[in-house]
């Protein structure tokens, strides 16, 4: 299981089980059986309260996720379209800069230097 899914699921706990953390220790074994306490509900607002914080931490776990995880889908198909037109490839990349106008301009003297640009643009080596 990786860290961040770990920590997701160990806070989730400590959120969705407030009442079991609060409840009081009983005095004695016969206590316990005599007097067979339902666990509390949670009210409307109490749930809502936890669904916003699961919320907010699976948020935190998909930001602390490495960025090969995210977009690693999205990497190959830009490194595909990098193959049949770089100059698009690039832009989808880092959008109208320098290393776009650049890429554009290698294509035009050749399409491998365009080509070669454009993978080293997508895989973060240059720029």
């Amino acid at each position: 299981m990786r860290l961040p899914h770990l920590l997701l699921f160990l806070m989730s706990l400590m959120v969705a089980l407030p009442a079991f953390a609060a409840a009081p220790a009983p005095a004695s074994a016969s206590s316990e059986v005599m007097s067979a306490e339902q666990p509390q509900r949670l009210t409307r607002a109490e749930k809502r309260a936890t669904r916003q914080a699961l919320r907010e931490l699976r948020a935190e776990a998909r930001e602390a996720a490495p960025e090969a995880e995210k977009g690693l889908i999205g990497k190959i198909i830009l490194l595909i379209l990098a193959f049949i037109l770089p100059p698009l490839a690039v832009f989808f990349k880092v959008g109208f800069g320098i290393q776009f106008w650049l890429n554009i301009l290698l294509t035009l003297l050749g399409i491998l230097p365009g080509i070669i640009h454009a993978i080293l643009v997508i895989t973060d080596v240059v720029g």
